[in-house]
């Protein structure tokens, strides 16, 4: 696959970027027709169209598609340097209304998909073994923060290549879906660099039958293995162009999009890999207008997801409620002896003093003395209780809090689904089949 050399700096860039890795300038219309690659689109603008302009800023003469200085950044008049315009419609960038980015991994068993998760998530967290056999058995998810928006990963398992029974492949790409409400915005197809295999090519298919053909527009072709590639002094590029017309069909359905991993690469090299990806998944969903993709099965989900949600946040109000009256009851239980004691001593020094027993007035002073003193007691006992009241009730309301917030009712709900408990996870096994048999043969 070709580059294509930036406008603004001269950088040589992979087919697949959108902008320049170097000074972020937005790939320029004649590099979109040239670039025979994975943003490959016939009369497709890639920038607001200008001939050489002037910067107003520096004066730096830039060339024709560039919308930002070479030299300052500034924008150009008249481009917008968050949009991209493709024909008719206006993209923003991915995430402007989604916190997270959500990321399905398929592929046969030994394809490196788990340890590709973990360097995706920047962590170990899906067990990953070098076997014959498939260590992820069910669909697993794993979670992380990257520039501050959560990564949600779903491993799956080799449902297609390991002798899984149609129950069994619904079940887990059900959870799949429920994992992944409202809709994936990366389906990453894993294949090992050297070996594409029948299974492959039909769990793209099967994946294709179940969630639509839309879903080839969010599709990322991962090559595991990059370092067999470097030994041999060959570039991801130079090795698509020679692996079988079945693979070659597929990474055309997906729009050219790929990639090659190194799983035990180290330092920058894996930092690098990993940018790379995601830099790949943004450029995809802007292409696709930001949005993840979706369906009938993914909105079905996404409705059961928000009225379980909405359930638990009521449950949990409840029990709320019923917690902070039991802290109002124990706190008062605790300072009322204590008070009525305090309450009762002030009582006997004021009955005193309204007592004509008193003759002397340096007694009365004395009982008036005790009586002030009696009463800043009873004063500080009762806030103290007040205080301890505050406290603890701060205290649960800060607690539950925390338990209600969108992020964590999703991730509730999301565990629930991939541990197969909870009223969610029977919504969609009922919900979605029924849906399923309306869309598609029903997986096989």
């Amino acid at each position: 696959m070709s580059q294509w050399m930036c406008d603004g700096c001269t950088f040589l860039n992979e087919h697949w970027r959108n902008k320049c890795k170097v000074c972020k300038s937005l790939k320029s219309n004649e590099d979109y027709g040239a670039s025979g690659g994975g943003n490959e689109s016939e009369g497709r603008p890639g920038s607001c169209k200008k001939k050489n302009w002037t910067c107003p800023q520096c004066t730096f003469i830039n060339q024709t598609m560039s919308n930002r200085c070479g030299a300052c950044r500034k924008t150009s008049e008249g481009c917008d340097p968050v949009k991209k315009r493709y024909s008719n419609k206006t993209y923003s960038p991915v995430g402007t209304e989604d916190d997270e980015t959500r990321i399905v991994l398929i592929g046969r068993t030994g394809t490196g998909k788990s340890a590709t998760g973990n360097n995706l998530l920047g962590r170990d967290h899906f067990r990953s073994l070098t076997s014959g056999s498939s260590v992820t058995e069910k669909c697993k998810r794993g979670e992380s923060k990257r520039k501050g928006k959560k990564v949600v990963v779903v491993d799956t398992p080799g449902l297609f290549d390991t002798g899984a029974t149609n129950e069994t492949v619904t079940r887990e790409i059900i959870k799949c879906i429920g994992m992944t409400s409202p809709g994936p915005h990366a389906m990453v197809l894993v294949v090992s660099v050297g070996r594409f295999t029948k299974e492959e090519q039909d769990t793209v298919k099967h994946f294709v039958d179940h969630f639509g053909e839309g879903v080839l527009d969010h599709m990322i072709v991962l090559f595991t293995r990059k370092d067999d590639l470097s030994k041999s002094n060959q570039t991801i590029g130079q090795y698509v162009k020679t692996v079988p017309k079945e693979l070659k069909t597929i990474l055309s359905q997906c729009g050219n999009r790929f990639i090659a991993f190194n799983n035990d690469a180290v330092g920058q090299s894996k930092t690098e890999q990993v940018e790379d990806f995601y830099e790949m998944v943004e450029s995809m969903c802007n292409d696709n207008g930001g949005s993840c993709y979706t369906n009938e099965l993914y909105k079905e989900a996404e409705s059961a997801l928000q009225r379980r949600m909405r359930i638990e946040r009521e449950v949990l109000e409840e029990q709320k409620e019923k917690e902070k009256e039991k802290i109002r009851n124990e706190v008062q239980f605790k300072y009322k002896r204590k008070l009525e004691h305090e309450a009762k001593e002030k009582s006997k020094l004021e009955n005193a003093l309204k007592s004509k027993k008193i003759e002397s007035e340096k007694d009365k002073l004395n009982l008036q003395k005790q009586l002030e003193e009696a009463g800043q007691k009873l004063k500080r006992e009762l806030g103290k209780k007040e205080k301890e009241l505050r406290e603890q009730i701060k205290k649960k309301e800060d607690e539950f809090k925390q338990k209600m917030t969108e992020d964590a009712l999703k991730t509730n709900q999301r565990n629930n689904v991939e541990n197969e408990k909870g009223d969610f996870f029977s919504d969609l096994m009922g919900g979605l089949a029924n849906v399923g048999k309306k869309l598609f043969k029903l997986f096989f």
